[in-house]
């Protein structure tokens, strides 16, 4: 099965961040994929502040949201994950979904343009 890893996109904002760069912005989330019943989550419509990380695969949290920023098949994307392995063999990461309906999958750090930490949800 093919990953799909397009599902929180807000044109709007995916917009404004290529071509302002910023490194603290809200962003709105679509989809379900990061949503769960107990614990951390991060449900369909709740907007989350990111920070930008410096471009080094040691500074990926690992097992922490993050938005991942880039560009497949000419198509920019946007996603909230959790990065669980970087592999540096491969020049890959990991990403998990927290509502585990969805499969893990292999996203090349080739198709990542730049991964920002999220540091607060708001869901009012």
């Amino acid at each position: 099965m093919k990953a799909d890893y397009t599902r929180v996109i807000k044109m709007g904002a995916l917009e404004s961040f290529l071509t302002d760069h910023p490194k603290l912005a809200w962003v709105n989330v679509k989809g379900d994929s990061m949503t769960t019943d107990n614990g951390t989550s991060i449900p369909d419509g709740a907007k989350i502040l990111m920070q930008m990380l410096p471009n080094d695969p040691f500074a990926i949290p690992i097992g922490k949201p993050v938005v991942i920023m880039g560009e497949t098949n000419g198509k920019p994307f946007l996603v909230c994950k959790l990065i669980t392995f970087v592999d540096l063999v491969y020049n890959r990461v990991k990403c998990e979904s927290l509502n585990k309906k969805y499969q893990p999958f292999w996203m090349p750090l080739s198709a990542v343009t730049s991964i920002y930490e999220v540091k607060d949800v708001d869901i009012s």
